[in-house]
C-alpha cells in the first residue's frame, strides 16, 4: 500500500499577490513564477499519462494505489499552482500565452508517445527534483525570507511533496517497462524538451515590466 499522504490545503490567490513576490531575489521570484507557468501544464501531463496506462496498472493492486495516490498528489498541485497563475493572469494577461504554449508542448508530447515512454520521462524529471528542491529547501531561509510568505508556502509545499513522491515515477515506469532499452543520444529527449519549455516559459515572463523594473532596482 502506498504511504503517498493527499494533503487538501485551500490556497487562495486574487490579482493582489505580486509578480515580484521575492525583492530580495528577483531571479528567484522569476523561476518560482516561471515554476508555476510550466507546473500546471506538467502536472496536467502526468494525469494524462497515468491515466493512458490505466488499465495496466489495475491488474496490480499495490501498483494502482501507487499510481492513484501519485495523481491526486500531482492534481492538487496542478490546482494549487493555476490559482496562483490565473491570479497572475489577471493582472498581466499577456502572461496567457505562457500558459497556452506550454500546454500545447506537453498535449503534442502525450499524443506522440507511447505511456512506456511518458512513465520514463516523469521518472528521470521526478528523480531530477529531488536533489534540485533539496537544495532549495536546505537554503529556504535565504531564498524565501522576506518574500510574499503565500507564495513561499505554496513553492514549499510543493517542493516537499516532489521529494515526497520522488519514487512513485519509477516505480510506475518499471511497471510497464521491467526490463527497458535506454538510447543514448548526445541529449535525452527529456533533458531537451523540459530545457525547451523552460527556456520558453522563462522568455515569455521576462518582456514584462515588472521584471525590468526589479532588474533595475537589483543590477
Amino acid at each position: 500500500m502506498t504511504k503517498l499522504v493527499i494533503r487538501k490545503i485551500s490556497w487562495e490567490f486574487d490579482a493582489s499577490v505580486p509578480f515580484m513576490w521575492q525583492p530580495a531575489n528577483p531571479d528567484f521570484g522569476l523561476f518560482c513564477n516561471a515554476f508555476t507557468f510550466i507546473a500546471v501544464p506538467f502536472e496536467r501531463y502526468i494525469v494524462g499519462a497515468i491515466r493512458m496506462a490505466a488499465d495496466r496498472f489495475a491488474a496490480d493492486p499495490a501498483i494502482a494505489a501507487e499510481a492513484d495516490a501519485f495523481l491526486k498528489q500531482e492534481a492538487q498541485h496542478a490546482a494549487a499552482h493555476r490559482k496562483h497563475m490565473l491570479a497572475l493572469i489577471e493582472r498581466y494577461p499577456d502572461l496567457e500565452q505562457c500558459y497556452a504554449d506550454a500546454c500545447a508542448a506537453y498535449d503534442a508530447l502525450l499524443d506522440q508517445e507511447p505511456a512506456e515512454f511518458h512513465l520514463a520521462y516523469i521518472a528521470n524529471l521526478e528523480a531530477t527534483f529531488t536533489p534540485l528542491f533539496k537544495v532549495l529547501l536546505d537554503n529556504r531561509d535565504a531564498l524565501f525570507g522576506g518574500g510574499d510568505p503565500q507564495v513561499a508556502a505554496l513553492m514549499l509545499w510543493h517542493f516537499v511533496e516532489e521529494i515526497e513522491h520522488r519514487s512513485s515515477g519509477l516505480m510506475l515506469s518499471r511497471y510497464l517497462s521491467p526490463q527497458p532499452v535506454v538510447p543514448d543520444p548526445p541529449c535525452p529527449p527529456d533533458v531537451c524538451a523540459c530545457g525547451r519549455r523552460r527556456r520558453r516559459d522563462r522568455a515569455g515572463l521576462r518582456p514584462h515590466r515588472p521584471v525590468r523594473r526589479a532588474r533595475r532596482l537589483h543590477p
